[in-house]
């Protein structure tokens, strides 16, 4: 029996991720923002910002930034809640494997605990 070949892995685009938008989602409850309001502040239309929250088109730098002024979260937190391209293997790419234990591992290693 063959098995069935993995699939290349189309290119994430940098989207939100969905803890992601739970987060954003809590600081617009925080702020009383709901959609509309949110893409009103930012300059975006409602749908773009619908499909940005829902994953669907891509949360730029600037729009990032924005957002997270908007919203009084860390840019480097909205940055890192989104895809960036990472794609994690597929799980059938995974092998198991054994780990041998050379040694006492109950041991300390020479030179780590020493001045």
């Amino acid at each position: 029996m063959a098995l069935a070949q993995p699939q290349p892995a189309s290119p994430v685009k940098d989207t939100l991720l969905p803890h992601g938008r739970f987060l954003v989602e809590q600081a617009m409850r925080r702020k009383g923002l709901s959609v509309t309001g949110l893409a009103l502040k930012l300059g975006v239309s409602r749908k773009h910002m619908s499909n940005v929250l829902g994953g669907k088109v891509p949360l730029g730098d600037d729009l990032a930034e924005r957002l997270a002024l908007a919203l009084d979260l860390d840019p480097t937190d909205v940055i890192v809640l989104r895809h960036d391209g990472i794609v994690p293997p597929p799980l059938a790419s995974f092998k198991p494997m054994n780990i041998e234990i050379l040694g006492d591992p109950t041991e300390p290693i020479p030179g780590w605990f020493e001045d």
